[in-house]
């Protein structure tokens, strides 16, 4: 009867410690599985994130060239204020949703990029000549860009970003 005893005493034991070390490993395959899903949720989160302020920055970037395209920079601190910030906010969104882009995609917004370049210095030599005190003043050459040039090099980006940020988005729109 002792020995019977000691064996049922033994196998609830046995079970207990079984059912706690079964009941931990399940335990911690759901925590790592919820670890992952944040995870996988934070990506995409930055993902969408470096595409929408990819959007945001070309979209201003575009809007304040168009605008001083049609209205003189005033000298070099208002080149720096409507030109050199905005492009210089939109060069680092793109530097940073790059990750996220095909090689394709990225050569796309390098052509971009490249469009927008010429327009800054252009936009630059145009503010260094109305800007009487800038040291560094070189004769003004004329040179023009236009607003559609810039919303045609603009055009690829934004329909990219729209694809990869919805899918369903139809090119031809």
């Amino acid at each position: 009867m002792a020995q019977s005893a000691l064996i049922a005493v033994g196998g609830t034991i046995l079970g207990t410690v079984l059912g706690a070390g079964i009941q931990y490993l399940n335990s911690r395959k759901s925590a790592e599985e919820a670890s992952e899903r944040i995870f996988e949720q934070r990506a995409l989160d930055s993902k969408f994130e470096r595409l929408e302020r990819l959007h945001d920055t070309l979209d201003d970037c575009l809007t304040k060239f168009r605008d001083v395209i049609v209205q003189a920079p005033n000298d070099m601190e208002d080149y720096s204020e409507r030109v050199r910030e905005p492009y210089d906010e939109f060069i680092d969104a793109a530097d940073k949703a790059r990750i996220y882009l095909s090689p394709e995609e990225r050569n796309t917004i390098d052509e971009t990029i490249d469009k927008f370049n010429e327009a800054r210095t252009y936009l630059s030599l145009w503010a260094q000549h109305l800007d009487d005190s800038h040291q560094d003043f070189r004769a003004y050459h004329e040179y023009e860009v236009s607003r559609d040039e810039l919303e045609d090099a603009a055009d690829p980006v934004i329909k990219i970003v729209r694809k990869k940020l919805d899918p369903e988005f139809d090119q031809d729109e």
